[in-house]
């Protein structure tokens, strides 16, 4: 059985084999979209989040955040452009936890984030935890793509 993850990282290989480089971000997105909905997924496009405030017996929406790609109401997909560099990662690892804690009431347990730079895609998986992969597993199955939790 092929993982989410797996299904992701294929998908944004076959999207970037079609497209190359240096397109806007809501090229791919449509692509991730089409390509997973293709695969058989129920995905959602730019899916709003309310940020939720409790106050008394109330919860007030303060605002809303937008989810590039919502996998079947439980995975977050964000798609981002350019090549990463550790301090936009962290920026964009912060913005998919925020996500996933907003969205857990839905089910999100897990983001992923790919990014489409000059040379491919790179895909990083990221939770509602400071350490979004076992810092054993972080060389042998993500390779380069890994921040160390310090640099979060």
């Amino acid at each position: 059985m092929t993982s989410l993850e797996e299904v992701i990282r294929h998908v944004s290989d076959s999207v970037f084999t079609k497209l190359g480089s240096h397109h806007r971000e809501y090229v791919y997105r449509r692509a991730m979209a089409c390509e997973l909905q293709q695969s058989g997924n129920f995905v959602e496009e730019e899916v709003d989040i309310p940020i939720h405030y409790p106050l008394g017996l109330k919860k007030l929406v303060l605002g809303i955040e937008r989810a590039d790609i919502i996998i079947g109401q439980f995975c977050i997909l964000e798609i981002k452009c350019g090549n990463p560099k550790p301090a936009t990662i962290a920026n964009a690892m912060g913005q998919a936890r925020r996500y996933i804690r907003h969205y857990q009431t839905a089910g999100a347990k897990v983001a992923f984030l790919v990014f489409f730079g000059d040379t491919g895609p790179q895909t990083f998986r990221v939770t509602n935890e400071f350490s979004f992969v076992p810092e054993s597993a972080n060389k042998r199955e993500f390779g380069d793509n890994t921040i160390p939790p310090t640099e979060l």
